[in-house]
C-alpha cells in the first residue's frame, strides 16, 4: 500500500530570517507534526551582507530543519530596484516551487507589510497563486505592519518559543543591528494578549490560556476568486482543516498595497 506524502509548507522569504520571523512557532508545531518545510528566499539583502546571511540561513535551516533555495538571480527588492519587474520573478519563481513541491500551504508575508520587499514578495506570491484555482492555502503574516484582518489563532507554550528562539540565535549579525531576538517572543505576548479579539471579534474572552500566539490571515485562490476563512484556533493535528466565507474577497485582496499608496 502506498504511503500518502508528508504534508508541506513552502515559505517565500523575502531575506533570510523572515522563515522564522514570519510564523516560526506555527511552523514548529507542524514541524513536530512531521511535515516538512521547505524555503524560498527571494533575496540576500545587501551586496556586502551575502556572505554572512547566508551563512545564517545555513545555521538556521540546520537548526530548526528546513531546507532553503535561493533566487537565482536573486529578487531586486531593493527601494530604487525596479520592484514591478521583481514581482513577476518572485511570482515565477513561486510557480515553479509550487508545480515542484506541490505545497500544501504557502507562507509569506502580507500584502501591507509595509516594507516595500516585503509587499513585492507578496504580490508575487498573490500572481502565482492566481495562476491556478486549486493551489495550496495562503497564509500570511505580518512584521513590519500588523495584519488588516487576521483570520487564525495560534497559541503555544514555552518549548515552541525556545525552538524558534535557537534558530533565530543563528541571524547573529541582524540580531546585532535590530534585536529581532528580543521583538519575537514581545510580539507573541502581544499577539496572544490582543489576537483572540481580533481574530474572534471585539469582547471576545481570552481563546487560549498559553502564554504565546502567533496571528495569520488565511486565504485560497478558486474559481470565484479569493476566498478568506472563517475565524478559527488552529489545531496542530490538523492545521489546514478550515471553513469559507462565500463572498469573494478580491476588492480586499487587491487593493494598493502600503507602497503603492504613497
Amino acid at each position: 500500500m502506498e504511503r500518502s506524502r508528508r504534508r508541506l509548507a513552502l515559505t517565500v522569504s523575502p531575506h533570510p530570517d523572515d522563515e522564522i520571523l514570519g510564523l516560526g512557532a506555527t511552523l514548529a508545531l507542524l514541524l513536530e507534526r512531521s511535515w516538512t518545510m521547505q524555503n524560498l528566499a527571494c533575496s540576500l539583502g545587501h551586496a556586502e551582507d551575502h556572505e554572512r546571511r547566508l551563512g545564517e540561513l545555513s545555521t538556521a535551516g540546520e537548526r530548526f530543519g528546513f531546507s532553503t533555495t535561493v533566487m537565482s538571480p536573486l529578487a531586486g527588492i531593493d527601494r530604487d530596484d525596479d520592484l514591478e519587474r521583481a514581482v513577476v520573478d518572485v511570482a515565477d519563481a513561486v510557480s515553479e516551487h509550487l508545480a515542484v513541491h506541490e505545497p500544501d500551504v504557502v507562507i509569506s508575508p502580507h500584502l501591507t507589510d509595509g516594507h516595500h520587499g516585503h509587499e513585492v514578495v507578496a504580490q508575487g506570491v498573490r500572481t502565482a497563486l492566481e495562476r491556478t484555482t486549486s493551489g495550496p492555502i495562503w497564509w500570511a503574516y505580518g512584521i513590519w505592519h500588523d495584519l488588516p484582518r487576521p483570520n487564525v489563532f495560534v497559541p503555544y507554550d514555552r518549548p515552541t518559543l525556545d525552538r524558534v528562539m535557537r534558530a533565530l540565535e543563528a541571524y547573529g549579525g541582524e540580531n546585532a543591528r535590530s534585536n529581532y531576538d528580543l521583538m519575537y517572543p514581545a510580539r507573541a505576548v502581544v499577539n496572544r494578549t490582543l489576537g483572540s479579539e481580533r481574530v474572534f471579534g471585539f469582547g471576545t474572552s481570552t481563546a487560549s490560556e498559553r502564554p504565546y500566539a502567533d496571528l495569520i490571515t488565511e486565504l485560497r485562490h478558486g474559481e470565484s476568486g479569493w476566498q478568506y476563512a472563517v475565524p478559527r484556533l488552529l489545531d496542530p493535528a490538523d492545521p489546514l482543516r478550515t471553513g469559507w466565507l462565500p463572498d469573494p474577497v478580491d476588492w480586499w485582496v487587491d487593493q494598493p498595497s502600503l507602497r503603492q499608496q504613497w
